[in-house]
């Protein structure tokens, strides 16, 4: 018993002192070699013997120098390979519910006495097989994610047409309503107001994320302020019209949740030069 705790004293004894070796070490290089760093690592040559054995090996090479070259060239080494950042995403439902509002709005409900319904009616008929092919892949894609860019493309055209901010408005209230009847709880007008006020809180974290690609995203205060930074409206010129659409979806929402309407105020635009886009809820 006595010499086996006289074994375990004395391995601790050649630990610390190994420790205390490759500080110092480390110590003596660094003042040698500024910033090049060679440690030094001392292990003990037995279990049992006292001396330690000493090995150099160059310290870990950083990626980036602390300080810029004198020379002016790059630092990174040579072999430095850049993961490139993923590729932001908007949830298909946005681009579904546009194609669909653009079909509806350009269906023809009447035939004017004097239209050349030649030239007419692919225009009102919002190119068919074009939007009609675009909402079928969509629709087979599932819950895929759509690239940022491409939606941004659809908003693009639609900003283009004199009825763009009535066709933003239909898609909003698809969206909203389709949001609300797959993620809203049936028992919903059971809860009191407190308690469908943190289910709608709830339902614009988890929602307006995806709906505009935002890179940050916040839901507070009382009344209710939704706040975004990036994302869909910060890559439109749109002056404000684009995010016509996340208007409808928000009041569609905050009017399902809490059983009464609610005025929906954009109170900053990032297609008006703000730095974040904010919609403020009062009752």
């Amino acid at each position: 018993g006595s010499s086996r705790g006289g074994e375990r004293r004395g391995r601790g004894a050649l630990a610390r002192a190994a420790w205390h070796g490759e500080l110092a070490a480390r110590g003596s290089d660094a003042g040698r070699r500024p910033g090049a760093g060679w440690l030094r690592r001392c292990i003990p040559t037995t279990l049992a013997g006292s001396a330690l054995h000493c090995q150099r090996h160059p310290a870990p090479r950083r990626l980036f120098a602390m300080s810029p070259s004198p020379s002016g060239a790059s630092t990174a080494p040579a072999d430095l390979t850049l993961v490139p950042r993923p590729e932001a995403t908007i949830a298909p439902a946005v681009p579904l519910a546009l194609l669909e509002s653009v079909r509806a709005h350009d269906r023809p409900s009447e035939v004017l006495e004097d239209e050349d319904l030649t030239v007419s009616m692919p225009r009102r008929l919002g190119l068919t097989d074009v939007i009609d092919s675009q909402i079928r892949r969509y629709r087979a894609n599932g819950r895929r994610a759509v690239p940022l860019t491409e939606v941004a493309d659809l908003f693009r055209l639609v900003l283009r047409r004199p009825d763009a901010e009535a066709i933003l408005r239909a898609a909003g209230t698809m969206i909203g309503r389709e949001l609300f009847s797959t993620g809203a709880p049936g028992a919903l007008r059971l809860l009191p107001r407190t308690a469908r006020n943190a289910l709608l809180r709830r339902a614009l974290r988890r929602r307006m994320l995806r709906l505009t690609g935002a890179e940050a995203l916040s839901v507070r205060g009382q009344p209710i302020e939704v706040h975004i930074t990036g994302g869909l409206p910060a890559a439109l010129e749109h002056r404000g019209i684009a995010c016509v659409l996340y208007d409808r979806v928000i009041e569609e929402l905050a009017s399902l949740y809490t059983g009464q309407p609610l005025d929906v105020q954009h109170h900053e635009c990032q297609g008006r030069g703000a730095e974040a886009c904010v919609w403020i809820l009062a009752g």
